[in-house]
């Protein structure tokens, strides 16, 4: 029993510390999305505001695909080629994250209105 117990409470202490999904809001913080659009995402004049995505984008598949390769994503579709020259700066390619937490952020983005 005392071998039972040993072995319970280092894993509730670690499923304490959320080691589940992580939370969108959290990953959007992480990656300095709101340096360019915002912290509500209303965008400013480094970036477009997110919200109101569902107009424009088919899927939370459609938006990884983008946040790995924007460079090349623009230069295939004629709305993000107009979108892209009202502002300087352009957006980089994400890394350090899996494509899990990029589909949770943009399943959140998606959401947004």
């Amino acid at each position: 029993m005392r071998l039972l117990g040993t072995l319970i409470l280092p894993i509730a202490a670690l499923a304490s510390f959320g080691c589940g999904p992580p939370d969108p809001e959290t990953l959007y913080l992480d990656l300095g999305c709101p340096r360019c659009h915002g912290f509500h995402q209303e965008g400013n004049r480094y970036g477009p505001s997110l919200k109101g995505l569902t107009e424009n984008w088919v899927s939370a598949q459609t938006v990884v695909t983008y946040l790995r390769d924007p460079k090349k994503a623009v230069e295939n579709d004629a709305r993000l080629k107009a979108q892209d020259r009202n502002y300087e700066l352009k957006m980089q390619p994400v890394t350090g994250k899996s494509d899990e937490d990029l589909a949770i952020l943009a399943t959140f983005l998606l959401t947004t209105e």
